[in-house]
Order: C-alpha cells, then sequence, then structure tokens
C-alpha cells in the first residue's frame, strides 16, 4: 500500500520534482492513512474482546451441524 515505505523525513528530505507542498500533502495523507489503520484496529480489538468477554461461540465451536 505504501505506507511506511518512507518516513515522514524522507518525503521532506528526497529529491524529486515534486513541490514542498505536495510533498506535504502527501504526507499528510499517509499520516491519515496510518490513523485510519490503527483506528480500525483498535476497534476490531475491541469488539472481540467484547465477544470474547460475553462467552459467545465462533462459528466453529457452539453450533449444530444440521444434515
Amino acid at each position: 500500500m505504501g505506507i511506511g515505505h518512507r518516513s515522514i523525513a524522507g518525503i521532506f528530505t528526497c529529491q524529486s520534482p515534486l513541490k514542498p507542498s505536495l510533498r506535504l500533502i502527501h504526507a499528510r495523507m499517509h499520516a491519515q492513512a496510518l490513523t485510519l489503520a490503527v483506528l480500525s484496529s483498535a476497534a476490531a480489538y475491541h469488539y472481540y474482546e467484547q465477544r470474547t468477554a460475553r462467552g459467545e461461540p465462533n462459528n466453529n465451536q457452539g453450533m449444530k451441524k444440521l444434515d
């Protein structure tokens, strides 16, 4: 996906034909994508913890097999 392949410092110090304002926009987009990924992971973990705390079975456990 491209997130994490460069550090923010690397974006600003690389010699590219992009204007500094455009590099700043790209750095901001990468930071927003990283933030979204972290928040999504935290939400998924919270959902998993709440589900396992209630004792709900997994999809493979506790279900009767219908023949």
